[in-house]
């Protein structure tokens, strides 16, 4: 494992708990430590972490909503860095050197916050060339081989009928929960790395065509994410009823960030025209 450390990365922010703080803005200093992985070796570009683009990434967190605390500030460079970048873990640390809480004699304050914890992931499957149910058990016994990473529960499979293009044959559908400590990112890295290992091809097949395996990251945790090459949750959950009842099995109070309750999002497609 590799770390990379970037120190006093100076961001302009217009956040903070009183009205002169925001309205005025200040300078915050972020400390960002990254946990990459042993490809940065190769001593490509292309493998490594681009820290102008991490600098790039906490401004736009700092430009998109204000913040009253430290805390939730730190917590949301955090989220934006495992989503964006193929990094392990991250932890970042945010001071604000320019206001002493009540008077206090101090330098500065400061908050810091690591990703990724273990976070419940729920993993949605699909296949309908060759064995259809072998494809799918292969792929789940893949999945609890992924680092850091427990196949906690896994849904009965379901014959459906394909949607967007009909003229192909039928699927077999499951959803699998995770215990996992996998940040996003890396996470659908894995998955595409065990579509790749089962015969998933990409090239030559129009997209929701025929395949032997698809392994969709459905949702992760609270996190919602929509960045290039990655969104969470998978924007099209609500309209899928195979995934859904899928995921209603295996917990029917599950929340999803930004869609609301499993079950009711089933009950919408019931009663819906």
């Amino acid at each position: 494992m590799i770390i990379v450390d970037l120190f006093a990365l100076e961001v302009f922010g217009r956040h903070g708990v009183t009205d002169e703080e925001r309205a005025r803005g200040q300078t915050f200093l972020f400390d960002i430590q990254l946990d990459v992985s042993d490809r940065a070796l190769s001593d490509r570009l292309e493998d490594a972490v681009d820290y102008n683009e991490v600098a790039t990434c906490v401004q736009e967190v700092s430009d998109r909503r204000q913040f009253a605390l430290l805390e939730a500030f730190a917590a949301a460079v955090a989220d934006e860095i495992v989503a964006r970048f193929p990094v392990e873990r991250t932890r970042v640390r945010v001071r604000k050197p320019e206001v002493r809480p009540g008077g206090l004699e101090v330098d500065f304050t400061a908050a810091t916050v690591g990703r990724p914890v273990k976070t419940r992931a729920f993993v949605g499957l699909g296949s309908n060339l060759g064995n259809r149910k072998a494809n799918l058990r292969a792929a789940i016994a893949k999945l609890g081989e992924m680092p850091k990473t427990t196949v906690a529960r896994v849904s009965k499979f379901r014959d459906t009928e394909p949607v967007g293009i009909l003229d192909q044959p039928r699927f077999l559908n499951a959803a699998v929960e995770l215990e996992t400590g996998v940040a996003p990112r890396l996470l659908l890295e894995c998955l595409l790395a065990i579509e790749r290992s089962l015969g998933r091809a990409r090239t030559g097949v129009p997209q929701g065509g025929p395949r032997t395996i698809d392994l969709d990251l459905l949702v992760y945790g609270s996190a919602r994410i929509d960045v290039p090459g990655l969104q969470v949750p998978h924007p099209r959950l609500h309209e899928r009823r195979f995934a859904l009842e899928a995921l209603a099995e295996l917990d029917p109070a599950l929340d999803v960030p930004g869609r609301g309750k499993v079950e009711a999002l089933l009950s919408e497609l019931d009663s819906g025209p």
